[in-house]
């Protein structure tokens, strides 16, 4: 599967920073989500399409079963959230 992303791992952890006070429970469940994952390998990431982007087209039970990648939400183009998106959602551009 081809992918490009640029993962900022600094702001990453500011924007958890910040949070934590104005937050603790939704931090603490996502910390606990992410070490409950065993191997230590769970990450939550933030990935741009492009025009060219392999995954363009697929639906998420597609990626899924290719990928092992479990999606929170989907940010469309328009700015609409979709939070929880079903098996039959496909990725557009």
């Amino acid at each position: 599967m081809d992918s490009s992303a640029i993962i900022d791992t600094e702001l990453i952890g500011g924007r958890h920073l910040a949070h934590t006070p104005t937050r603790p429970l939704e931090l603490d469940v996502i910390d606990r989500l992410m070490s409950a994952a065993g191997d230590g390998d769970a990450q939550m990431v933030e990935i741009e399409l492009t025009p060219d982007s392999a995954l363009l087209g697929q639906s998420v039970k597609q990626v899924r079963a290719s990928s092992g990648a479990q999606f929170l939400g989907i940010k469309k183009a328009d700015n609409e959230l979709v939070v929880g998106p079903r098996d039959d959602r496909v990725f557009e551009d």
